[in-house]
This record gives structure tokens, sequence and C-alpha cells, in this order.
């Protein structure tokens, strides 16, 4: 999976860069949400999934979620929130903006596993249904040229 980890802590940052990276993910990263939009300028159909921060200076992880979702193209990007501020969580909600999972800080490695095990497991049941009715669509029958 190709993944963009979001975090203004340098050492949380390279921890879960670190980790993901041995895990066989291609990862990229950025230190708050600004950064983290110039990245997904250069390369806006690459990125699977969002690991962010919410916490941030700059742009918060938040108004990157908000602006992810309001991009035609980056609103496919999963996302997975990590944020130390409980309070900062509820800003989110169940569901809410498009979030897959909220994990508390510090991070437990297994947990995030899990979390990406299960956005990739969505991904692989959701995404070939929206692409055979897309296919199906664009498959239809031909207008007559006549």
């Amino acid at each position: 999976m190709k993944i963009l980890v979001v975090d203004d802590d340098a050492v949380c940052r390279t921890v879960l860069v670190t980790a993901l990276r041995m895990d066989a993910h291609t990862v990229v990263e950025a230190e708050n949400g600004r950064r983290a939009l110039d990245v997904l300028a250069i390369r806006p159909c690459t990125i699977d999934l969002l690991i962010t921060d919410l916490m941030m200076p700059e742009m918060d992880g938040l108004a990157l979620i908000r602006h992810l979702r309001c991009s035609p193209d980056l609103e496919g990007v999963d996302v997975i929130v990590c944020s130390a501020n409980v309070k900062a969580q509820g800003a989110i909600g169940d569901g809410e903006a498009g979030v897959a999972q909220c994990l508390l800080k510090p991070i437990e490695l297994r947990e995030l596993r899990a979390a990406i095990d299960q956005v990739a497991r969505t991904r692989a049941t959701v995404r070939p249904a929206v692409s055979d009715v897309a296919a199906a669509r664009s498959s239809g029958p031909k207008p007559d040229p006549s």
C-alpha cells in the first residue's frame, strides 16, 4: 500500500515510517497538513492511505481531511487518525469525515497494522465493485451513429 504519514513530531513520524517500510509499504512523509497537500499535489492518485496526527502547526489533521474530501482527485484516499488528544479525536466522530479509524497515541504497532489491514480489506472488496460498475457503464450499448 502507498501511505502518506503526516505528523509534526519527527520521532513519531520516523517510528511510523520505519515500521511501515518494514511491512513492505511504500511510505512518504510530511510534517503538517500544508506539506501533506504539497506531497498530494505531486502524486494525487498514488496515495492509498493517509495516516495523520490531528494537532499540528500550519494545517491540522482535521483541515487536511476536509480538504481531501472536497478534492475529487483525493476523495478516494483512506484515512487513519493518530492523536494523543482524546478531545481532538472526538471532533472526528465515528465514521465522520471519511476516517477509517482513530488510534490513540502512543500508537501500538499491532493496532496500526490491524487498522491498515482493515483498510486494505475494505479497499479490496469495495474498490473492485466500484470499478465493475464503471466498466459496465462504459461498455454498455453504444449509440447508433446513423
